[in-house]
């Protein structure tokens, strides 16, 4: 019966060879090479029609298949390897964000902590020494916004932020320029519409007075730092870095917010009116730069309307 098994010199020498290209390609698989298995099941797909091939074919079939079902099996597990790998890589991903958002949080509030310190012991001393004039409060002003400058310029050296992100960019400058323009006019219009009404009304401070006043080219020269100050510290730094901190879903509305009333509160020391025209005014610009992601137009704008309102229509006290 054993002989009657044993295939001829020329099937055995057949065999030998399907057995030595059956045992390179495992080896192959074995080394990640999945490609290979191909060569395995090619060998049950050929010579199926011919007798003297058959009973040795079977007993490769069964063999190519049951590799082949190993080779299933070990890509399967792989492929539950690599996505486990995955979500492990996003996890720590994820992890790093919330370690770097931490760092980013603490040096954002130490840093409003700090200048808003200085700002209340420079408030205090001018207080005290009744210095509170005109130049005094713009010098006053000046040195706080250097002062969120500096420490804005620490922040972005040390999470290495682009200057793009903080609006500091030329890209879509232009088309930012002109929609900032286009958003101020309905403002100018209110502002001198409100003003004639205010010149014409016996009841209002302002009655009897010119709707504009002369403003002074100084003012024109020196309001633009100003404002370029103003903007990179207030929509620069703080809009940007409260955006980063907060959650996703209102990070926006509460950076705009948020930014305006400390805005708005270092205005204090000019006038209440100074100080709530400042918060509304800031909600506006912080909303242009949310809309635009570039200062350019946000500063054209806010200096626009600064001069309007504060040199030649005079409706926020100084």
């Amino acid at each position: 019966m054993q002989a009657e098994r044993s295939p001829s010199g020329e099937d055995g020498a057949s065999v030998r060879e399907d057995l030595g290209r059956l045992n390179i390609a495992a080896r192959q698989v074995a080394a990640g090479d999945y490609t290979a298995a191909k060569s395995i099941f090619d060998m049950t797909s050929t010579g199926k029609d011919v007798p003297e091939v058959a009973p040795r074919l079977s007993e490769l079939e069964d063999l190519a298949e049951t590799i082949g079902l190993m080779i299933v099996k070990i890509e399967g597990r792989e492929y539950l390897l690599e996505m486990a790998l995955e979500e492990q890589k996003r996890q720590n991903d994820e992890l790093k964000r919330s370690i770097a958002l931490r760092s980013e949080s603490g040096f954002v509030l130490c840093g409003i902590f700090i200048i808003f310190a200085a700002y209340i012991v420079s408030l205090y001393w001018m207080l005290f020494h009744q210095i509170l004039d005109g130049w005094t409060k713009t010098k006053m002003m000046i040195a706080c916004n250097i002062l969120i400058l500096v420490v804005s310029a620490i922040y972005v050296k040390l999470h290495r932020h682009p200057l793009a992100e903080r609006g500091l960019t030329l890209d879509g400058a232009m088309a930012s320029i002109r929609e900032s323009l286009l958003f101020s006019i309905p403002l100018a219009v209110i502002g001198i519409g409100l003003k004639a009404f205010l010149v014409g009304s016996p009841c209002s401070p302002f009655y009897g007075e010119a709707v504009f006043a002369p403003v002074s080219p100084a003012w024109l020269v020196l309001y633009m730092p100003i404002v370029v100050l103003q903007e990179i510290s207030a929509r620069g730094f703080l809009q940007t870095s409260i955006t980063r901190i907060v959650p996703e879903r209102s990070s926006a509305k509460i950076a705009i917010v948020a930014t305006s009333l400390l805005f708005a509160v270092t205005h204090i020391f000019y006038s209440m009116e100074s100080m709530v025209s400042t918060f509304a005014g800031s909600l506006f610009f912080g909303w242009l730069f949310y809309r635009q992601r570039c200062l350019a137009g946000v500063i054209l704008a806010h200096y626009i309307l600064g001069v309007l309102y504060a040199f030649s229509l005079r409706l926020i006290c100084w």
